[in-house]
């Protein structure tokens, strides 16, 4: 299901421009920073998405395979794992093919190790989730078959099922109550986020160094949007650098959202945020950038454990704030 040598598969890049639509009617800060910042300095044309960030329950049929299976049926590849034992996370990222980097975003999934949170917690998170894990592994097409048949079309309903949860921004499950998401956001914050945003978008990315024009470095970028007052996320410092200084990331705090509970009841919950990325040129091709011949798969590739541990934060220190305020 891949595309041709220079374009995307349409029904992936259909499901990513909705995927977007879906992210920007509920991100206000996201569609300020390219009303106020792309539109009226560098152009909307400069939007150049670097990655595409979702978060998932580490559960059967859920977790980041779920969504990895989709993105491989579609061409991207698997590439480094990432763990985070303190908030009990794992990561992966997914990489477009080769000819098509300047045109799809790199994936950075992530699950939560639902195992090993508190029984209180894992017993909250399998209500929702057990009914939908029973019901992919019973009624996908072909399971009354051999068990290896039974387990492929298994697999596919789950991916079918976490593909258009992501795509659709409705959630896999049924709508949880206030009660259960607060004593989650107790002990997960991440847990708590999942299980009102689901597998709708987390974040998006915007690759800072493709902007034409912009004469500064993403030190000057963050710096415009502070002045434009924007509130970025300073969790181990604005910037977050990797040991290399080959990526640089920032990113704004998440947006607080209303949300209808169960029993219509509605009240804040935190929602999505923006970040912001400089990819440097990886050494060996240093000299191509002087010339603009530069590519966008011989810049620093990958992520930073370190960085992304940080920048998860932006949810986090979002809900912080809201229940300072005593809005969450």
């Amino acid at each position: 299901m891949t595309g041709t040598a220079q374009e995307p598969n349409r029904l992936l890049k259909a499901s990513l421009d909705n995927i977007l639509s879906s992210y920007l009617a509920c991100t206000p800060s996201a569609r300020q920073v390219i009303d106020r910042v792309y539109a009226q300095g560098y152009g909307k044309d400069q939007l150049f998405h670097d990655h595409f960030a979702f978060r998932t329950f580490g559960v059967p049929g859920l977790g980041l395979d779920s969504l990895g299976s989709a993105l491989e049926a579609f061409g991207y590849t698997r590439q480094d794992y990432y763990s985070f034992p303190r908030t009990h996370l794992l990561a992966a990222w997914y990489a477009p093919p080769r000819e098509l980097y300047t045109t799809l975003p790199r994936m950075f999934v992530s699950q939560l190790q639902v195992e090993k949170l508190s029984p209180a917690a894992q017993a909250i998170i399998l209500s929702y989730t057990a009914d939908l894990a029973d019901s992919l592994s019973s009624s996908s097409p072909g399971s009354s078959s051999s068990s290896s048949g039974s387990s492929s079309s298994s697999s596919f309903a789950a991916t079918l099922s976490a593909w258009t949860a992501a795509v659709t921004g409705v959630l896999p499950w049924r709508t949880p109550s206030r009660e259960d998401y607060l004593a989650l956001l107790q002990e997960s914050e991440y847990g708590a986020w999942v299980l009102v945003n689901g597998y709708r978008l987390n974040h998006t990315a915007l690759s800072v160094h493709n902007i034409a024009g912009h004469s500064g470095d993403i030190y000057a970028f963050a710096n415009d949007l502070v002045m434009k007052g924007f509130k970025l996320n300073e969790e181990g410092g604005l910037m977050k650098v990797s040991p290399d200084s080959g990526l640089l990331q920032c990113s704004t705090v998440a947006d607080v959202m209303d949300f209808t509970f169960a029993g219509a009841e509605v009240h804040p919950v935190v929602g999505a945020y923006m970040e912001f990325v400089e990819r440097k040129p990886q050494p060996q091709h240093a000299h191509l950038a002087a010339a603009g011949q530069l590519q966008e798969h011989q810049r620093r590739d990958g992520f930073e454990a370190a960085s992304a541990k940080d920048i998860f934060a932006s949810t986090t220190l979002a809900a912080a704030a809201a229940q300072k305020q005593g809005i969450l």
